[in-house]
């Protein structure tokens, strides 16, 4: 797994792989996840 600490870089030369939580930390919730992908080959769709 690759961390980055800033983005220089090119996306459109990447693939993008998105991730987002909510529901940590509280109490009555679930976690509840999704995530995303963008392959590069669909970055100007």
């Amino acid at each position: 797994m690759l961390f980055l600490d800033n983005f220089d870089f090119d996306f459109k030369n990447e693939n993008v792989l998105g991730i987002d939580e909510t529901g940590v930390g509280d109490y009555f919730t679930p976690v509840i996840s999704c995530a995303a992908f963008l392959p590069k080959e669909m970055i100007e769709w």
